[in-house]
């Protein structure tokens, strides 16, 4: 199932993203997931989340953004609002990756670090940013698992050690907490712990 959501700017009471995902917190994603127009609008103001509908078929939900996106129109073409840089209607929901494929884009991404102005950079862009409650509310809802994560016990699959969570057990085994995380909580075979 799939929902459609816009994104409303808080400095104009004004929609400047429609977007369509499998899961809800495809809404509160940012930052790369986004195009350079979204990034600059975002950077002059805060802006709020609003799911205008769930429970849709992919096909359904993609019709709606269409629809959606000619209601409102688009910057880049002078049509209107948006933010959005396509009529709608695309997507690659449910693509299943090769081995092959997964393991290019894991070796081409192995090592990459931010030089030094980039993170200047990144740095100098998030000062005085703000969120609105609401939207903060959303992300942390979003992130499931998370606290879990944290609080409940965990089984450490290899040696049979419980720990009283996921930080203190990759602490312990000297491994990454957000890569161990990440294995979780898509069900991989490779991970070390499992939470209680």
């Amino acid at each position: 199932m799939a929902v459609v959501y816009r994104h409303i700017r808080e400095d104009k009471n004004e929609p400047f993203y429609i977007g369509v995902g499998i899961r809800e917190n495809r809404a509160y994603q940012k930052g790369i997931y986004r195009n350079k127009i979204w990034n600059r609008i975002t950077n002059k103001t805060n802006y709020s989340v609003e799911i205008l509908l769930k429970d849709l078929s992919i096909s359904d939900a993609l019709t709606k953004e269409i629809e959606f996106i000619k209601l409102y129109g688009r910057i880049d073409n002078k049509t209107g609002c948006l933010s959005n840089l396509t009529d709608g209607g695309e997507g690659s929901f449910g693509v299943v990756q090769s081995k092959e494929t997964i393991k290019k884009r894991f070796e081409s991404r192995k090592g990459y670090k931010h030089s030094d102005l980039t993170k200047l950079k990144m740095s100098k862009k998030a000062i005085g940013r703000t969120f609105s409650k609401e939207h903060i509310n959303n992300l942390s809802k979003s992130h499931i698992g998370n606290n879990s994560a944290n609080s409940n016990e965990v089984l450490d699959l290899k040696t049979g050690v419980f720990y009283d969570s996921l930080r203190s057990a990759c602490t312990s085994c000297n491994i990454k907490y957000k890569t161990e995380f990440a294995r979780i909580k898509r069900n991989s075979n490779n991970n070390r712990f499992k939470i209680i």
